[in-house]
């Protein structure tokens, strides 16, 4: 449990420092009109335009990387763990084994 909180908040930080790189850089090459509408549907409390809504954007970001941590990852690594069975691990070691002779 320990070890998930702490890659929670990796993520979390990650993903909020990930954004607020992307709004520094837009000040300086702007981003394109999709980029600007892929953060605002992803970043729903969050507007270019409002700088009000930065903290905003930052919260959502941070709970992006949370999100990938509580839900995706476990759910990938279940359909990873369905895909190398057991058997099926050892039928590949063998086979490389069995090569490598």
């Amino acid at each position: 449990m320990r070890k998930t909180q702490n890659r929670c908040w990796v993520l979390g930080l990650l993903f909020a420092e990930a954004f607020v790189m992307c709004v520094l850089r837009d000040f300086l090459v702007p981003l394109s009109a999709p980029v600007r509408h892929a953060f605002e549907i992803l970043l729903p409390g969050f507007k270019w335009e409002m700088a009000a809504t930065l903290p905003i954007g930052v919260v959502e970001s941070f709970l992006w990387g949370v999100y990938l941590e509580m839900v995706m990852f476990p759910v990938l690594k279940m359909f990873s763990l369905q895909h190398h069975h057991p058997t099926h691990l050892a039928m590949r070691a063998r086979h490389v084994h069995h090569h490598a002779a």
